[in-house]
């Protein structure tokens, strides 16, 4: 299994929050097996590896990624995305949610 070729030529401008918590920008970028993140400061990053993948009813992809914060307010922490991705036009919209393991604590990530 791989991450769709379409999803691994761009950057992917997005942002997320904790719970309910500010927005901030985020940057995703895919390859093969997963990808990193980053926000636009560089104060957090991190990996992601490709858990799954299929197509949505309503077109695009889901994907479930693992990601490692390498470097942040969560750094050595681990979790789960679930992301749906869509080509709109000429950019890629995601939407979706994370999970920390072992954590009740949840976020969002949505296009910017």
């Amino acid at each position: 299994m791989k991450v769709p070729e379409w999803l691994r030529a761009n950057e992917i401008a997005a942002k997320f929050r904790i719970s309910q918590d500010e927005w901030q920008p985020v940057t995703i970028l895919l390859n093969e097996q997963g990808g990193k993140y980053r926000t636009p400061t560089g104060e957090e990053e991190g990996t992601f590896n490709l858990i799954a993948c299929g197509n949505h009813p309503h077109g695009g992809e889901v994907l479930i990624l693992h990601w490692l914060e390498n470097k942040g307010p969560l750094e050595g922490h681990t979790g789960i995305d679930t992301l749906w991705f869509q080509q709109k036009d000429q950019h890629i919209e995601v939407r979706g949610t994370f999970f920390l393991d072992r954590s009740n604590d949840y976020g969002e990530i949505i296009s910017n």
